[in-house]
């Protein structure tokens, strides 16, 4: 179901909504923002904040960050586990 709401951003009409019930979501489940770092769909966050729709790509954005500050062990653990991936993808990201 978590990776159906990541993907929910690709279609503009429930996006909003997607990203609503995520950022709830781990906000107050540390086992969610840690199944979904895990998860492969995860990476999808870097191409959505690239979008050409400011209110999704904004709303995905802030998705991004809840997910990597809610729970700091959390995100601790897997930026240190997936350092070089990671940042890698971020350094382009702030270039963007």
């Amino acid at each position: 179901m978590l990776e159906k709401l990541v993907y929910g951003y690709h279609n503009a009409d429930i996006a909003l909504n997607c990203g609503i019930i995520l950022r709830d979501a781990a906000r107050d489940h540390e086992a969610i923002v840690k199944q979904l770092l895990s998860s492969p769909c995860f990476n999808l966050f870097f191409d959505l904040v690239e979008l050409v729709n400011f209110d999704v790509c904004s709303d995905a954005f802030q998705t991004f960050k809840e997910l990597l500050t809610t729970h700091k062990e959390v995100a601790a653990k897997f930026l240190s586990d997936n350092y070089a991936n990671f940042f890698s993808r971020y350094t382009v990201l702030l270039q963007s």
